[in-house]
């Protein structure tokens, strides 16, 4: 009777977790933030950012059962001043890919070059994204197979007819 006493609370304690985790995510507010050149430190006009917001279907993730569930994903572009402004969700991942020709492909979760993992990342208010002009030393083929492969991660392998594919069209020849 005592285990059952002292169990019970967790169990409520875990059924109001995974209830509302299932739609914690669905939270939503503003993010605002800005592009700009990473080396002089102007906006950067007409940068196309992609965003894809995802969560977990019912489990926490790393559990047998859990998988990403995409719920939002969307595009804009930034005004003349650099600005740019994306919904936001509680509780849940982010990947984003900026583009803008004549630059290095941002992406939200890997470097370019070298493909190391970014782990600077983090969607708050106020965000500034730095675009790294593009160098004659990278190699271009390399930096297409990065910018089309964040493509297929921002907006979905499905995706592709929209403001980011049409930027980087380019890199799929």
């Amino acid at each position: 009777m005592k285990i059952l006493k002292n169990i019970f609370p967790l169990f409520i304690c875990a059924l109001l977790f995974f209830s509302a985790s299932g739609c914690a995510g669905k939270i939503k507010y503003t993010v605002r933030g800005q592009v700009a050149d990473g080396e002089s430190g102007k906006a950067v006009e007409g940068a196309v950012i992609a965003f894809r917001w995802f969560g977990f279907d019912h489990w926490p993730p790393g559990f047998e059962g859990s998988r990403n569930v995409d719920f939002y994903q969307d595009e804009t572009v930034s005004d003349a001043g650099g600005r740019f402004e994306i919904p936001a969700f509680r509780f849940t991942e982010c990947y984003m890919g900026v583009y803008k020709k004549g630059y290095v492909c941002w992406m939200s979760d890997k470097i370019f070059p070298g493909w190391k993992p970014r782990r600077d990342f983090e969607v708050k208010d106020g965000m500034s994204i730095r675009l790294e002009p593009f160098k004659d030393s990278y190699s271009k083929t390399d930096h297409a197979r990065f910018t089309v492969f964040g493509m297929d991660v921002c907006v979905g392998v499905e995706g592709g007819r929209g403001t980011f594919e049409r930027a980087i069209r380019h890199f799929r020849k």
